[in-house]
């Protein structure tokens, strides 16, 4: 991934394909974008990047590294596949998460803490969303 693809994303703001993340928030949270992605196009999941592309960095590459690899085992079902690019920008890093089209879909976030229940999101426009019984379906 070149820098310059990943300046063109960040001009080019939130879309069906890109999501922006200020910081790693809760694994449901990033779960469900990556499971979301993986249902429909594909995306890139930029962290360190404020809602406003402010480019605000990441405290620490290995900490993104495993989290990113726990969510994708353990919160998505089935797991999910990515790239992981860590890219330094203006004295700080940021993280690209790189999740293609799934031919396993759909893809469901799970909670380690409630089994047997997942839900299933699709990316409509700039936001991952629940996906309707009859999308899942299709």
């Amino acid at each position: 991934m070149r820098r310059s693809q990943v300046q063109d994303m960040i001009s080019a703001g939130e879309s069906t394909t890109v999501e922006f993340k200020r910081k790693f928030t809760a694994p449901e949270k990033m779960a469900k974008d990556l499971t979301a992605f993986a249902n429909t196009k594909g995306g890139y999941l930029l962290i360190g990047i404020d809602d406003d592309r402010r480019i605000v960095g990441i405290p620490s590459e290995k900490t993104i590294m495993s989290e990113v690899e726990r969510v994708c085992i353990f919160y998505c079902d089935p797991p999910l596949t990515y790239d992981l690019y860590i890219m330094p920008f203006d004295r700080v890093d940021i993280a690209i998460v790189h999740v293609q089209e799934s031919n396993q879909k759909p893809h469901a976030v799970k909670d380690p803490q409630v089994p047997d229940e997942y839900k299933v999101y699709i990316r409509q426009g700039e936001e991952s969303v629940s996906a309707s019984k009859e999308m899942i379906r299709i």
